[in-house]
């Protein structure tokens, strides 16, 4: 059994927060659901990434645990973070094996 992303839970903004040093960051948040307990699941930015530099392509990666386990669904929390941000992006594409999906970045400032 394979881990569910759940795309409804998935938020992307630039953090643009002024203060002294800051740096624009750009973050990406989401939850999957795991068939056990145990798992690593990550986001990653994929290689290579794309012919569109407003769009960062992340990839959720996820391992199953090697021990014994709860037989329990397990909601495990992933993010991504990049400070300062590569680009000024538009929208992050999040991929995991047959699951692609677009959405909106936005600016906190």
């Amino acid at each position: 059994m394979a881990i569910v992303v759940q795309k409804e839970t998935f938020s992307a903004w630039i953090d643009a927060m002024p203060g002294p040093g800051a740096t624009p960051s750009f973050i990406v948040k989401g939850t999957c659901e795991a068939p056990t307990s145990g798992w690593t699941i990550d986001l990653v930015a994929a290689v290579p990434q794309g012919i569109n530099p407003q769009i960062k392509i992340l990839e959720i990666r996820a391992t199953p645990p090697a021990g014994p386990v709860l037989e329990v669904i397990t909601a495990v929390e992933v993010a991504y973070r990049e400070s300062p941000a590569g680009n000024d992006y538009t929208e992050a594409m999040i991929r995991h094996e047959k699951v692609s999906f677009t959405i909106p970045v936005d600016t906190a400032s």
